[in-house]
């Protein structure tokens, strides 16, 4: 999968301590071993699974291998964490992503805006997201997401890259344009929680 393919400071005062609970966060972005998400590709009959594979230490970062799989051959992997402030890729196909990338911020507002600057063998790329909410209906269902679009200056043309993200499922769509390239488009069909499966 390619990396083209996100504080509160609270000040405690007296007038704090009867202040509501704080409202949880919204998992955008689910991640156990065996999780497999299946993808229509547009344009194709072949499905696009990414599944949790395995939990490994890239450096001192306990990360998920995700695989991504087409006609049962593994085409692509990275490794991700989640920490308190989103999701985070550290490898894709083998090379360190120095240093890791926030795709996935959490809590995420609509407008919010981040850059990501990194090295990724041995050349340097610059990502600006950005943020909103929007209805999406895909095979699987249809779900309020969070929309993360990415744009990239790698080369002489733009990168874009915008997906869709549900809670307790992940990602339900992506699309990915290059340049004058025909853009692929991913849509959700199933979600399988290792041994159960879930389609809303």
């Amino acid at each position: 999968m390619s990396t083209k393919s996100p504080l509160i400071l609270l000040l405690l005062i007296p007038s704090a301590l009867h202040a509501e609970d704080p409202q949880p966060v919204i998992d955008y972005y689910p991640l156990a071993m065996n999780y497999r998400w299946t993808y229509r590709i547009q344009g194709q009959e072949d499905r696009l699974s990414i599944v949790v594979t395995a939990i490994e230490k890239v450096g001192e970062t306990r990360c998920f291998r995700l695989e991504g799989r087409l006609q049962n051959r593994v085409v692509g992997t990275e490794h991700v964490s989640k920490v308190k402030d989103g999701v985070y890729r550290h490898r894709n196909e083998g090379s360190d992503i120095d240093p890791p990338i926030l795709f996935c911020k959490v809590p995420t507002t609509k407008s919010d805006t981040w850059k990501a600057e990194y090295k990724f063998n041995d050349r340097k790329t610059t990502i600006d997201y950005s943020c909103e909410m929007e209805e999406v209906f895909v095979p699987a269902g249809r779900f309020q997401a969070i929309v993360v679009r990415a744009v990239s200056a790698d080369g002489p043309n733009k990168l874009r890259n915008t997906t869709w993200y549900a809670p307790k499922v992940g990602m339900v769509k992506q699309v990915i344009e290059d340049g004058d390239e025909k853009p692929i488009v991913l849509t959700l069909e199933r979600f399988d929680r290792g041994f159960g499966f879930e389609k809303k």
